[in-house]
């Protein structure tokens, strides 16, 4: 068997396919179907950027919460101005200094435990 009559087979073969749906013919106008195709990829788009803003403002809150900007407290800042967040000892400094002396589940030398107290100590730096 050569090329040619290879050839021959499938144009036949296909031939017989095109004619066996020479009844189908499309309902819907061409038209309708690119207009549809254009609302569903501008919904999508509109959902992605929703998720997008949505995403970036959560960014956002965490960042300011972070940095003190959230809480009314300036920031501080580094070298050249930029932000920087609060070390965890510092905020574990001023829970300690805003409990009276004394008082009940204050943080202790192996964490929080009730009864215990801490020293004072200064924040300045």
């Amino acid at each position: 068997m050569n090329d040619d009559e290879v050839l021959g087979a499938v144009r036949g073969s296909l031939t017989a396919v095109r004619d066996s749906l020479d009844g189908v013919h499309m309902e819907r106008p061409v038209e309708a179907l690119v207009a549809r195709g254009r609302a569903r990829r501008v919904r999508r788009t509109v959902a992605i950027r929703a998720a997008v803003a949505c995403g970036t403002a959560a960014v956002t809150a965490a960042v300011l919460a972070v940095t003190g900007g959230a809480s009314g407290t300036p920031a501080r800042t580094g070298p050249g101005g930029a932000a920087q967040a609060h070390p965890v000892a510092d905020v574990m400094l001023r829970m300690e200094n805003a409990r009276p002396p004394g008082s009940r589940d204050s943080p202790g030398r192996r964490g929080w435990r009730a009864g215990a107290t801490a020293p004072r100590r200064s924040t300045e730096s």
